[in-house]
């Protein structure tokens, strides 16, 4: 057993974990929790509801269903980025202007009044997601690291 190597690779691992459990608690905080309760609204042939707002640099998630079990229109008024998801009978929205500010906007494009009841949620893109995302894949790599240190550590010999 090589005890300098078995207790850097033991280091490693403690800060490996230490910088995951920051990384993961900062990127949880930056994608942030829902700004609204649950919503239930009705709309007519043709109506729309606006969303929400957002800047640049941020994006607007929304969760919803619908009495009708098919997507709704989408509409927003600043070019950007949109996604929409199907996951478990919900829809997933995301919409992330690329400049200025932009409205995202629910629209009932059937022919039959529809029941809908959604949740906003707002999601920051600023760089306290990317620091998170480097804090967690530094700690992956550290911890791989770590754990050869270790093994290596306790099954070679000393050296004499």
């Amino acid at each position: 057993m090589r005890k300098g190597m078995l207790i850097t690779g033991m280091v490693l691992l403690v800060i490996a974990i230490a910088l995951f459990a920051i990384g993961f608690t900062g990127a949880a905080k930056v994608i942030g929790t829902p700004s609204s309760s649950p919503k239930t609204i009705s709309l007519s042939p043709g109506d729309e509801i606006l969303i929400g707002s957002v800047e640049a640099g941020t994006a607007l998630g929304m969760v919803y269903n619908d009495s009708l079990n098919k997507p709704l229109g989408v509409n927003y008024t600043s070019p950007g980025y949109l996604s929409t998801t199907q996951v478990d009978g919900l829809y997933v929205v995301t919409y992330a202007p690329l400049s200025g500010v932009g409205d995202l906007y629910l629209v009932n494009n059937y022919t039959t009044t529809v029941s809908v009841t959604y949740r906003v949620i707002s999601i920051s893109a600023s760089s306290g997601l990317i620091t998170s995302g480097v804090m967690i894949f530094l700690s992956i790599v550290i911890g791989i690291v770590g754990l050869i240190l270790t093994i290596l550590g306790a099954v070679l010999k000393p050296r004499h």
